[in-house]
């Protein structure tokens, strides 16, 4: 959003900040998530490679 729509849709600062919070919350348990499930495809991988 740039400075032209603020104009015409002009969210309350306590609202920005709140979103912002909630990314700022959401992005660590993001990466711990993806980590897991890459480690767990290749758990699957090697379980299945080793068991042929």
């Amino acid at each position: 959003m740039n400075n032209n729509d603020r104009d015409f849709v002009s969210l309350p600062l306590e609202c920005e900040q709140a979103l912002a919070d909630e990314r700022e919350r959401q992005k660590p348990f993001l990466r711990p998530s993806v980590l897991v499930a890459i480690l767990v495809a290749v758990a699957a991988i090697g379980a299945y490679v080793s068991s042929r």
